[in-house]
């Protein structure tokens, strides 16, 4: 009797699958569905960005809109780099808005497919 060890499993909403070359496309639709449906508004700070907080003014001086804008790009952010490995995460990690992080992973794929096409 001969037992197969092999499964398939299905897409998680609990945790992003990690960003792996070839499967770009595959990964930027799949990160879609899973930040959009664990924060829509994570989703459209990363489509659209957010607006800007004057961090040279005193703490003090932020208001509560100011740190709403601040956690939803730390968040967006955040989710974007669950999804990555290290030599990714190490791309981008300096950026500090979560749209400019997915048009530098989205502009990396570009790179990557032309390179391929060659």
């Amino acid at each position: 009797m001969s037992h197969s060890s092999e499964f398939s499993l299905g897409i998680s909403i609990n945790k992003p699958h990690l960003r792996k070359a070839g499967e770009e496309e595959w990964w930027e639709k799949i990160m879609e569905s899973y930040i959009s449906t664990n924060d829509y508004q994570c989703w459209r700070v990363i489509l659209n960005g957010n607006g800007v907080v004057d961090l040279n003014q005193p703490e003090a001086d932020w208001t509560p809109a100011d740190y709403t804008t601040m956690e939803k790009n730390a968040k967006a952010r955040q989710c974007i780099l669950n999804g990555l490995g290290r030599e990714d995460m190490d791309k981008v990690l300096h950026i500090d808005n979560a749209r400019g992080m997915w048009n530098a992973l989205k502009e990396m794929h570009l790179k990557a497919s032309r390179k391929f096409q060659l």
